[in-house]
């Protein structure tokens, strides 16, 4: 436990660091020669470094962790997947190019986070006043655990993230030639073409009172499904559809009542509520401040579509909000913004409370989950694979 403190604390200080240098040295050659930084530079070439060589080579980390290790191990000894047969078809074959290369499968998880990180910095490439707050969210903000279990559906959502452009420019033939292309990967990325029209949902006069009534009336009904979930069991199809069909049997009982009892009010989930108020209430300052900022109008829908779609069914069942995954990313970068636009107007009192506020949740996991293993004794392979972190290098 102490390990995963130190370890992800410590890189996420170190991606801090390196944001805030990269977008220091911009910001001085924007102002004596008119230009920006290259993309590689020596801040993001080393941030990319450090992540694939701390999260890439992850051991036992993420309930998914052990699946797709065997898949891999399995590829390279016998030419084919034994454990899992319903992949889809680009995920086989990325995974069947890199088995060419006959790397160990801990080299197979190094090769994806490396894929992953570096679309993350690149989709964040002109907005580099974010990284230094987006490198810290990464580490240690809300949903990051769900980024190290949860392999292809971030890999896809880092590939959306840095498709947003071609959604703000409105050029549909690219954008959904991507789809297309992640849906080869994981057949829920067929959602994205939703979000091509996101930008019909930007208010250009927002109200913050609108947002927070709505954002409280799915806190409500989330509170009590029972009431309402039978009106939409026609979308268990949907999810069944977009490769979701092994939550079959734990969906099922939802329709007779039997919903899971999840502790609504708990630390972590209250934690998660204040942030995604936090970054609602700010959001008519924030767009004030970053006048004719696209990219945050267009964050912040998504963001918001995300809490207000988790909240709605956060006590039904995890498979049911699974298609947000692909959002969580939009809640760093409104949370992002925040923090860059306290340290803007100097009210650093108030940055220090969303800092903590935003890894204070991740802290609480860290704590329980190494309670579970090293005191509870649960030593199993699924309670493995739930430890917060474990390095390969020292296994």
């Amino acid at each position: 436990m102490l390990l995963t403190v130190v370890t992800y604390t410590l890189l996420a200080a170190a991606l801090c660091f390196l944001g805030y240098r990269v977008n220091v040295r911009e910001q001085r050659l924007m102002t004596t020669q008119g230009k920006a930084l290259p993309f590689f530079s020596w801040e993001i070439c080393l941030a990319i470094a450090l992540v694939t060589l701390v999260i890439g080579f992850r051991w036992q980390t993420g309930n998914d962790y052990p699946m797709y290790y065997k898949s891999f191990e399995d590829l390279i000894k016998y030419g084919d997947f034994k454990n899992r047969d319903n992949f889809e078809i680009g995920y086989y074959l990325i995974n069947k190019l890199i088995s060419f290369t006959h790397c160990p499968p801990i080299g197979y998880f190094a090769i994806w986070t490396f894929l992953q990180v570096l679309l993350f910095y690149f989709a964040l490439r002109n907005h580099k006043f974010l990284l230094p707050w987006m490198g810290f969210l990464l580490i240690l903000g809300p949903a990051s655990f769900n980024w190290l279990t949860f392999l292809r559906q971030w890999t896809i959502s880092f590939l959306f993230l840095a498709a947003v452009p071609w959604i703000i420019n409105r050029k549909a033939l690219p954008y959904f030639l991507m789809v297309m292309l992640a849906a080869t990967v994981h057949k829920s990325a067929i959602l994205l073409a939703l979000f091509y029209f996101a930008p019909y949902l930007i208010s250009e006069n927002p109200r913050r009172w609108v947002y927070l009534a709505i954002f409280s009336v799915c806190v409500l009904l989330g509170i009590f499904p029972q009431f309402w979930f039978r009106a939409f069991s026609w979308i268990f199809n949907l999810i069944y559809a977009l490769g979701y069909d092994k939550y079959n049997g734990a969906v099922t009982p939802l329709l007779d009542g039997n919903f899971p009892h999840y502790n609504f009010f708990g630390a972590r989930h209250l934690i998660t509520l204040s942030l995604s108020v936090i970054f609602i209430w700010f959001y008519p300052a924030l767009k004030k401040h970053f006048v004719n900022d696209k990219f945050l109008q267009l964050s912040f829908v998504l963001a918001f579509v995300c809490v207000c779609y988790t909240a709605l069914w956060f006590n039904t069942h995890a498979a049911l909000t699974r298609p947000a995954d692909y959002l969580f990313v939009f809640r760093w970068i409104m949370l992002a913004y925040v923090m860059a636009y306290l340290k803007d107007i100097g009210h650093i009192k108030s940055l220090i409370l969303v800092v903590l506020l935003s890894c204070a949740g991740n802290y609480i996991s860290y704590y329980k989950l190494g309670y579970e293993y090293y005191v509870g004794g649960n030593t199993s392979i699924m309670s493995t694979s739930k430890l917060p972190y474990r390095s390969y290098f020292f296994k």
